[in-house]
């Protein structure tokens, strides 16, 4: 049986920023595979594309380009911040005034976001929101280790999700970085 939509593969992997001497940004092993549904949405495309087609056993190396993963750096996402963002009661938090800092904002809608601080001032902060690995590839390698049919409970937890979440993700991996709208392995399929 081969990768396609509706089926469910259970991987081994490392995803590697840049290439394959890369800091490792998320990994599947042996004593903890990941096990995923491909064709419903909460698969980075390019991530499934590389695996589609691909059976038990066959092992597998690709690289995604930064437009298809994170995209690239963009200098109109690095903008001034009012001071006030940083306030809570009336006093500034500056225990999160840390150049460096990744500060978890929510957009008008309630959407979460990620701003990382660059330059503190005495009336505004400079803040970067582009995602961390903007501008990096990701290489991808790994083993498949079995494909099936998903089970009913498999389909059943895919509809609740739905109903849930919309067709929207939201993942965060073990390195503290959040994904959202285009990641490693949980988003766009």
């Amino acid at each position: 049986m081969k990768i396609e939509d509706l089926k469910v593969g259970k991987l081994v992997y490392t995803i590697q920023a840049d290439d394959a001497n890369g800091e490792i940004l998320e990994s599947a092993t042996e004593e903890k595979p990941r096990v995923m549904m491909f064709g419903v949405g909460r698969i980075m495309k390019s991530f499934s594309d590389g695996l589609r087609g691909l059976e038990a056993g066959d092992s597998f190396a690709f690289t995604i380009s930064p437009d298809q993963a994170f995209g690239w750096h963009d200098d109109e996402k690095v903008m001034d911040a009012p001071l006030g963002i940083f306030m809570e009661d009336g006093i500034i938090r500056e225990d999160l005034l840390v150049v460096g800092n990744v500060i978890k904002l929510q957009d008008k809608d309630g959407h979460p976001f990620d701003g990382k601080i660059m330059e503190i001032f005495e009336d505004h902060v400079v803040m970067d929101f582009n995602h961390p690995l903007a501008g990096h590839s990701l290489f991808v390698k790994g083993k498949v280790l079995e494909v099936r049919e998903p089970t009913i409970q498999e389909m059943d937890e895919e509809v609740e999700y739905r109903k849930n979440h919309g067709h929207h993700c939201h993942h965060h991996h073990e390195h503290g970085h959040s994904c959202e709208g285009g990641n490693c392995d949980s988003c766009h399929d």
